[in-house]
């Protein structure tokens, strides 16, 4: 659940350290162009229900784009209409 926070810019810290670390989670992934459905298991490795696969494609895409928009990785769509990431030079 969401708590107040006392130590508001710790917290932040954290959520900055936890997304950083997400990204280059996905980063190292993306050596190989896999798309966002193919990355779950990077970010949740754990078996998800219908509910929370949702969620977790939404954490997956968020990050994607935002690696793209940095220009760390690009976007390739495939024969088969699938986007797929790969790692930027």
């Amino acid at each position: 659940g969401h708590m107040l926070h006392h130590d508001q810019p710790h917290a932040v810290a954290q959520l900055i350290e936890h997304h950083d670390a997400r990204c280059a989670e996905l980063l190292a992934a993306c050596a190989e162009s896999r798309s966002a459905g193919e990355l779950l298991s990077t970010l949740f490795p754990r078996p998800l229900d219908t509910h929370q696969v949702m969620f977790a494609m939404g954490e997956a895409i968020a990050h994607l784009n935002h690696l793209e928009h940095k220009g760390d990785v690009r976007k390739v769509e495939g024969i088969d209409g699938i986007v797929r990431f790969v790692k930027s030079n």
